[in-house]
């Protein structure tokens, strides 16, 4: 979003470029008019920026939010439809996040308007992370939080990562960053650090999800 950002200024369709971002909540008021009122707020704040709303899909009709919040997500769509027309003068980049089964039906259950704002043949489709590129991310989480990781945590942390991205939800670099807080967590139960000391992590720090553990020598990207 920082690079969409960055690249819409520069071409001088934002004034600003700076990103912004939002989940559905956040435009979900408690009472009628609420919701309306907040997303005339954000919309505001986001002038000349990149507005991105996480979890979009929850806005829609099946809202996971709660049912007093399907009538209030139709209020917020409404009115990003009416404040967001797509031109040049908008100085304005909405960008609208979510898994692309829960999309595709709000977009298509929601306001017309909807579907002409946001087309689902311009949209941005992501791949989930390979092996490989779970585990550089799991290193870099690692190492910004100055923990260590053994081999047979690696090789768990990955066992673990793929079962999960079986499924529709898979979180990518946030699942891989959950697993590694979650253990992390467990850790700091039962250590008492040293200034500026570091830790490791082994293959029991990670709650167990039926993996298997193998030999601790052996890189977990071999078959």
């Amino acid at each position: 979003a920082k690079l969409y950002g960055a690249l819409l200024k520069e071409l001088g369709f934002l004034s600003n470029g700076e990103v912004i971002v939002k989940t559905a909540s956040d435009f979900i008021g408690e009472h009628i008019g609420e919701s309306q009122t907040k997303t005339v707020e954000i919309l505001k704040n986001a002038k000349g920026k990149v507005l991105v709303i996480d979890e979009a899909y929850a806005l829609g009709a099946d809202s996971s939010l709660g049912s007093s919040a399907n009538a209030y997500g139709k209020q917020v769509l409404n009115t990003i439809v009416e404040k967001v027309q797509g031109g040049a003068s908008d100085d304005i980049a909405v960008l609208l996040l979510g898994y692309e089964e829960q999309m595709i039906r709000m977009i298509n259950e929601s306001n017309p308007g909807l579907a002409r704002r946001f087309p689902k043949e311009h949209a941005f489709y992501f791949d989930d992370y390979e092996d490989s590129e779970l585990l550089a991310i799991l290193d870099l989480y690692a190492k910004k939080q100055e923990v260590e990781v053994t081999m047979d945590f690696r090789e768990k942390a990955l066992n673990i990562l793929r079962t999960q991205r079986k499924q529709s939800n898979f979180g990518n670099a946030g699942a891989v960053e959950l697993l590694l807080k979650g253990a992390m967590q467990r850790v700091s139960g039962r250590l008492t650090l040293a200034d500026g000391s570091s830790f490791t992590l082994n293959s029991d720090d990670i709650v167990d999800l039926g993996s298997s553990r193998t030999d601790k020598n052996k890189d977990p990207l071999d078959k």
